[in-house]
């Protein structure tokens, strides 16, 4: 329905979706280690949680300072916002917007 409504052809929307699905892809696999790390380390269901999420927010946020331009346009909306809502002491681990 959205590639028939906008004209966009299949590959238009690959390319479009691409940056994401990259950082999809890095933040699900730290997730996953996270979240193995911590059931062989037996830290209990909340634990799993925190540990998987931090490492995943910590691998998107170091691949996004790595490669500033994987999302694009979208990288500079995402930062900003990042910057902006986020307390102090995590908006300043917030990489500055790309060139």
């Amino acid at each position: 329905l959205g590639r028939r409504l906008t004209g966009l052809s299949w590959g238009e929307v690959l390319a479009a979706h691409g940056p994401a699905l990259t950082l999809t892809a890095i933040t699900g696999a730290a997730c996953l280690v996270g979240e193995n790390v911590a059931r062989r380390l037996f830290l209990g269901d909340l634990l799993t949680v925190l540990a998987s999420v931090g490492l995943a927010a910590l691998a998107g946020l170091a691949a996004l300072a790595r490669w500033p331009g994987l999302l694009g346009r979208d990288a500079d909306w995402l930062l900003d916002a990042m910057r902006n809502h986020a307390p102090a002491f995590v908006a300043r681990w917030v990489p500055e917007r790309r060139p």
